[in-house]
């Protein structure tokens, strides 16, 4: 299990008879959130696509911004959604002609998938917000009213919601119509209907939960308050070990953990550095809480956290873990689904009643997306919201935005296929080459698939006995006398380094960063010493 080709819904669709069984016929992903205009109090809402068939790394290169919406009110899904319908289901039903190789092709395009947190999700599909008792757009889990508030307390697994029962309550919605009371109108978080039940290929079984949102910006930040809240008071001895008393407050605790985050080395291959958690409220954003999460919580916390509750982290952490895998499989799923729902009952158990949100009940509903698109890198909002600041910043005045946005998106988006068209040249192309190319990538030996390249200039050396000795290991070296040293590589798009080759470590200062650490495939952490590369040996 990998890709959304892995999941159940995809493979539905491309079975035998199905409209993906056809290899011209495509699928897309649409996600749906608001943004901020700037410091007004408007805001924008765009509708993002992306091609499914594309290789990932390729889709948010070519993502398409179907819709924007601009105004000091979130939109009404009724006018807001039916345009995007409309034009989706002449794509599934009528399709598209274009030429691919020379020959004329019909292609129909489906939107198996929607991604969309919480706050959208509700309004798109014309539901309860999730602060009523009918909240979850997932399941029909009934909330309970703790101190005043509805909560989703840990129970048994509740019903899940289907078109087929998404229909009924709809009929009863209509009955209900003539009610007086706007709350006697709603049956089960039901408002009324919306135009995702007219999208062809699209089930309300198809949206997922956004893990960015649900797990990261929801669940990972609550768990680190809810931990903070308690130092300076009674509950801090019950969670906080080496604490000498109860007046420790949350900046000691801080500030111990932030002495430990500095004396982590990263490794150039990390996207972003992890910053300290006196910045959390700050300036934290989605990538921080992953890295958080994922890598610096458990190693950060240990022996200051009591062993519970690291291990009641460690469930959260080992489970994403699992479902960030490039390549999985159901076992490995459902072992995740196991912990994430060990997790939400000792959140309940450690945290009480009163802190069950939305998000620590959505923990429950990421599993059975995962088998039904694939892995969770595959469909969630990180992907999308990075183009979200992009929009903002395509719009200089206040008047007219969804035009100028949508005019400039389509100009950046044509300006790659326009280059390949206007520089023919061989010197024009030549000239391009000579203005992209990499210092440190000048003195450099590639391999045939370029999947390892040496760096720098290297050092020939006499191969000694004790050096065919060691290599004799691995390959034959007996007719070979010299080798070249190198101090840096770049293998599968990741740079290593030896241990010496380290300038701030040489001045005596500490590095930030460390690329002499490296994982081997069973899983071993090694040290590399050095760089070799022997001639005529691949």
């Amino acid at each position: 299990m990998s890709d959304i080709f892995d999941g159940t819904v995809y493979k539905n669709l491309s079975s035998d008879g199905g409209i993906l069984s056809s290899k011209f016929n495509f699928s897309y992903n649409f996600f749906v959130d608001g943004v901020a205009y700037k410091k007004s109090n408007k805001s924008i809402w765009p509708i993002y696509l992306t091609i499914n068939e594309l290789p990932y790394e390729e889709r948010s290169k070519y993502l398409i911004l179907a819709a924007v919406y601009f105004n000091n009110k979130d939109p009404n899904e009724n006018y807001f959604l039916k345009p995007f319908v409309q034009e989706a289901n002449k794509l599934s039903s009528e399709g598209i002609l274009w030429i691919y190789q020379g020959q004329a092709v019909h292609s129909k395009v489906i939107p198996p998938c929607f991604v969309v947190d919480s706050v959208a999700r509700f309004q798109m599909l014309n539901m309860q917000t999730f602060h009523a008792f009918h909240g979850c757009t997932f399941c029909y889990q009934q909330a309970e009213s703790v101190r005043g508030r509805a909560k989703f307390t840990f129970g048994p697994a509740a019903e899940l919601r289907t078109n087929d029962s998404w229909a009924k309550d709809l009929c009863e919605v209509y009955q209900r119509s003539e009610r007086t009371a706007p709350e006697d109108r709603v049956f089960r978080g039901v408002k009324s209907s919306c135009n995702l039940f007219d999208l062809k290929y699209f089930s309300i079984e198809h949206v997922v939960v956004d893990y960015m949102h649900a797990c990261l910006l929801g669940t990972v930040k609550t768990h680190m308050e809810f931990l903070l809240e308690a130092c300076g008071s009674d509950s801090a001895l019950q969670v906080w070990t080496g604490l000498d008393n109860i007046r420790m407050g949350r900046s000691h605790v801080v500030t111990a953990i932030d002495k430990r985050i500095k004396l982590i080395q990263f490794n150039t291959a990390s996207r972003k550095k992890i910053q300290l958690l006196s910045a959390m409220n700050q300036s934290w954003k989605a990538s921080d809480f992953r890295s958080w999460l994922l890598f610096y919580a458990i190693p950060c916390l240990t022996c200051l956290l009591k062993e519970k509750y690291v291990a009641h982290l460690a469930m959260l952490s080992n489970a994403m873990h699992m479902l960030l895998q490039l390549k999985s499989n159901v076992k490995v799923v459902e072992e995740a689904h196991r912990l994430l729902v060990m997790y939400v009952f000792y959140f309940q158990k450690y945290f009480g009643e009163c802190n069950m949100s939305i998000n620590i009940h959505l923990l429950t509903h990421i599993c059975p997306g995962v088998l039904k698109f694939g892995m969770v890198w595959g469909h969630n909002s990180l992907l999308y919201e990075s183009y979200n600041r992009q929009l903002l910043q395509l719009s200089l005045s206040p008047y007219f935005v969804s035009y100028q946005i949508c005019h400039k998106f389509r100009i950046y988006k044509l300006l790659p296929s326009l280059c390949e068209q206007m520089v023919s040249s061989n010197e024009a192309l030549s000239f391009c080459k000579d203005v992209l190319k990499y210092k440190h990538l000048v003195k450099c030996v590639r391999s045939n698939e370029e999947k390892c390249i040496l760096h720098g200039t290297p050092k020939c050396k006499a191969l000694t006995y004790r050096d065919k000795l060691e290599m004799s290991q691995c390959i034959d070296v007996d007719n070979i006398e010299t080798c070249f040293l190198y101090q840096r590589i770049t293998f599968q798009k990741k740079r290593y380094t030896t241990e010496d080759y380290c300038p701030g470590a040489q001045r005596g200062n500490r590095l930030e960063t460390n690329d002499s650490y490296a994982f081997l495939a069973s899983g071993l952490s090694v040290l590399i010493k050095q760089i070799v590369n022997i001639p005529g040996i691949r």
